[in-house]
């Protein structure tokens, strides 16, 4: 309280002031890189150490033309509780369809206290891992064939072009794949 009063106190007044203080907003940089066609996986762990719980509310925004839309929460999270002095966590995936950068801005907001943390979130698509690991047992002079089978999970057909550096090796340089579908790949070894 803030009172007011003159010398002969005939004029008397008194006010009552309340301040709320919003912290600073806690930034941070994240980044994930992980091969094309992959799910990475980051928990962002959030400290309690009060003695109340908290609702903490997560709001994930991209920007057209910033391939933000690889980013996701875990089963579409838009808020999680954070129990009393323990620590609670936040994933965010990271699922790249090919080599490609990636940025979003993710930002959880604790509801008791209005402290919120910022995190700019960029994502690296590297180059794919390899599917499998084939061992093929030829005899000398003789061909040997093996079908891959190719599937399309995109909503688009797909053109794939092949290139190998497998000596004596042949098949079609290229072949389509319709949405939802498996071809089949020949390819025939003649070492």
């Amino acid at each position: 309280k803030f009172i007011l009063r003159n010398s002969n106190k005939t004029d008397i007044r008194v006010y009552e002031i309340r301040v709320t203080v919003l912290p600073k907003p806690i930034k941070a940089v994240l980044e994930m890189k992980c091969p094309a066609g992959e799910t990475l996986v980051q928990e962002i762990p959030i400290r309690n150490d009060t003695d109340r719980d908290w609702v903490i509310k997560a709001q994930l925004t991209t920007e057209n033309g910033r391939n933000g839309h690889y980013f996701s929460a875990v089963n579409h999270v838009k808020e999680f509780r954070v129990g009393k002095r323990s620590t609670g966590s936040y994933p965010i995936q990271f699922r790249p369809p090919w080599i490609v950068t990636s940025e979003a801005k993710l930002v959880l907001t604790n509801s008791y206290n209005n402290q919120q943390y910022d995190f700019d979130l960029k994502g690296i698509g590297e180059e794919p891992l390899a599917e499998g690991h084939i061992i093929l047992d030829c005899k000398a002079r003789k061909t040997r064939s093996y079908t891959f089978k190719i599937k399309n999970d995109l909503d688009r057909k797909v053109t794939y072009r092949v290139e190998t550096d497998l000596y004596n090796a042949s098949g079609k340089a290229n072949f389509e794949v319709q949405p939802g579908k498996v071809e089949e790949y020949q390819l025939d070894v003649t070492p």
